[in-house]
């Protein structure tokens, strides 16, 4: 079986310029490491910028990373911003098809507990 991680995989800061995202300098990160050869990118993870960003920025960084990236290299983003209401919309931009399941298990779960 071929193991899900494989190679190196780059965590990379999102730059930033004049107090936003700089995404012309977050294009060039990305596709630099990309024709590098790097097996993963990984954004916003916990020892960078990511906790510090608006959930908005936070989407925003993720899709256009999707778009840029393009399939050409696998994306791991860092959703570790608290709590379960909050991480789902970035699950969800991160991968759709898996976090629609996710998020309707955690709303069974929600209705659950508010059941009881």
């Amino acid at each position: 079986m071929k193991s899900l991680f494989e190679g190196i995989g780059v965590a990379i800061v999102t730059p930033f310029k004049n107090n936003k995202v700089d995404y012309d300098a977050l294009r060039t990160l990305i596709h630099g490491h990309i024709k590098s050869g790097v097996k993963a990118i990984v954004l916003l993870g916990t020892t960078g910028e990511g906790s510090t960003l608006t959930q908005y920025e936070r989407k925003t960084i993720i899709e256009f990373a999707k778009q840029e990236i393009c399939n050409k290299t696998k994306l791991i983003v860092g959703t570790r911003i608290g709590t379960t209401a909050s991480i789902v919309p970035l699950v969800i931009a991160a991968i759709p098809f898996i976090a629609r399941m996710i998020e309707s298990s955690l709303t069974e779960v929600d209705r659950g507990i508010i059941e009881d």
